[in-house]
Formats: structure tokens, sequence, C-alpha cells
């Protein structure tokens, strides 16, 4: 599971900030930009680099998650006599759906990121 997660927050990585790149590559070649494409430029460059702080929350939140999960799992072999021995307590589970969201938030960033850079190049 966690070595999946890894790959996951390099996909979101490498599609956010390799489409910044690609992006400013392609329009370096491009000069002057005129006032409607660069405002697509403009938007599509701020969605790409939301969706890439998007990506450094989600890996902030699954490290939570980890940490939680593993606190609770001790926890859990320490505790008294209550009969609650063995149970791992839900708080890692509020981490992991915050890592999914944003992960997902990441995704659509960059879907609209990628659309608005498209936008802007046809346009060109």
């Amino acid at each position: 599971m966690i070595t999946f997660s890894k790959e996951v927050f390099k996909a979101l990585f490498l599609i956010n900030g390799g489409a910044i790149v690609a992006l400013l590559g392609y329009l370096g070649q491009k000069t002057p930009l005129p006032h409607c494409i660069s405002s697509f430029v403009w938007l599509s460059l701020v969605a790409l680099t939301i969706g890439l702080i998007f990506a450094v929350v989600c890996y902030s939140f699954a490290y939570l998650t980890q940490f939680t999960l593993y606190n609770e799992s001790i926890d859990s072999m320490h505790s008294g006599p209550s009969g609650t021995e063995g149970s791992v307590g839900t708080l890692h589970m509020i981490y992991f759906w915050r890592a999914v969201i944003s992960a997902a938030v990441s995704i659509a960033l960059f879907l609209l990121g990628a659309f608005l850079g498209i936008a802007a190049i046809v346009n060109a």
C-alpha cells in the first residue's frame, strides 16, 4: 500500500510539474502573446501550480495517516485491561480521506490547467 501511494505521489508531481514546464517551454518560443491568449496561459499556470500544491498537501496527509496509524497500533498493544486491546483508532482514516480528496483535487486542477493550456495553444 505504501509503495502504491508513493507512485501516485510521483505521478501527481510529474503531471502537474511537467505540464508547467511544457507550457512554459512552448510559450517561450512564442513572442509576443495576444492578451486573450495570455489570460488562458495565466489561468492554466495558476491551476497547474495549485494542483502541484495539492499534491504536496496529499503527500503530507499520507504521512500523517501512516504516522497516526502507527501510533494507534502501538497504543492498542499497550492498552490496559479495559477490553479494548487490539482495536485501532479511527483518526488515521480522517487523514486518509483528506489525502484522497487532495489527490482528486490535484488531478482535477491538472485537467483544468491542461484544458486551459490547450485552449491557449489552439488560439495562438
